[in-house]
């Protein structure tokens, strides 16, 4: 029974769930301002290499024995020829490494490169439309941050506006053979737990779609938004390296059919012909997104990008390579 006048429990539970997970976003976007602040303000010693990124460069799969994330093994592999720092955290996207490239334009220091990463999947109605992976409560601790320096007059439009929740639950889903879905749809078989053989490869094939094969289009809001920090970036006399993250294809393939490694040709094609459009000086830009087998990920039926030690030690080899090849 409810008093009138109370709160029922379960409410406030939420409320205080909710709550909880406010304050630790904000606390992590100031640790990341105190970290880029110390890098880069007055008196520092800057690293000649900033690393962006997001939960693929921190995470470690079960199974692994080497549980450095990226930037370490970059760092690892550049030590004694150039200074590495990074800073990520879990669904940063384009237009939080925007905020962050406009907290370093206010800062007296520079990097040399700035290494950022291009998830495929951030552009999905599954990351892209979903509010809960926007990251604004970091973006606005950045745009705060920088208007109380005055150099901003306010939030950054575009990086951390997004739909509502009701909103991202009626976003279509493009599906192969026409059948048309919403994100609620997709989001209850990302909830569900089939018991059966069947029903189990039924959701991958589902998670597969949903998650990576949604049609890239030029005009795609993060797309404008990485544009706009390459050029940020490459204005303050930084190197801008970009990069597309690997994909589980070879597993998409095997779920999907051979339709995935073209949706995923396709959307690579359309971020790097849109980026190279902007000729930035001494940019470099590569695309990875078909350079892992299967053996470099979670597993055999993960739809996300993240890396075991492995796939890890892979990407920050090339992150190295091209870093060195892109100060020659």
């Amino acid at each position: 029974m409810t008093v009138e006048g109370t709160a029922p429990h379960g409410l406030l539970q939420r409320i205080a769930g909710r709550l909880r997970r406010v304050l630790s976003a904000r606390a992590a976007g100031e640790a990341q301002l105190r970290e880029m602040v110390g890098l880069f303000g007055e008196g520092a010693t800057p690293p000649e290499v900033l690393l962006f990124g997001d939960s693929v460069h921190e995470r470690t799969s079960r199974d692994d024995s080497d549980l450095r994330p990226i930037g370490r093994m970059v760092a690892d592999s550049l030590e004694g020829q150039a200074t590495v720092a990074w800073i990520c955290h879990s669904a940063y996207h384009a237009g939080v490494y925007l905020a962050l490239s406009r907290v370093l334009e206010a800062l007296s220091c520079r990097p040399r490169q700035v290494v950022v990463p291009i998830n495929l999947r951030s552009f999905s109605p599954q990351w892209d439309k979903d509010p809960a992976l926007a990251c604004g409560d970091h973006v606005a601790t950045y745009s705060r941050w920088l208007a109380a320096r005055r150099r901003a007059a306010g939030p950054f439009q575009g990086a951390d506006v997004g739909p509502t929740r009701g909103e991202f639950l009626r976003s279509p889903v493009v599906y192969p053979g026409g059948v048309a879905r919403t994100v609620a749809d997709m989001e209850m078989i990302v909830r569900a737990q089939p018991t059966g053989r069947e029903g189990r490869e039924q959701r991958w094939r589902d998670l597969f779609v949903y998650f990576q094969m949604q049609p890239i289009e030029p005009t795609h809001r993060k797309l404008q938004l990485l544009a706009e920090g390459g050029s940020l970036l490459a204005s303050l006399g930084v190197q801008p390296l970009l990069y597309i993250l690997p994909v589980n294809h070879e597993a998409g393939a095997r779920w999907v059919g051979p339709g995935f490694g073209t949706a995923v040709r396709r959307n690579a094609g359309v971020v790097v012909d849109r980026l190279r459009q902007l000729a930035l000086p001494g940019m470099r830009l590569e695309d990875w997104s078909l350079s892992l087998d299967i053996g470099n990920f979670f597993s055999d039926h993960d739809p996300t990008e993240h890396l075991n030690e492995r796939g890890r030690a892979h990407v920050a080899k090339e992150i190295a390579r091209v870093t060195l090849e892109q100060r020659r």
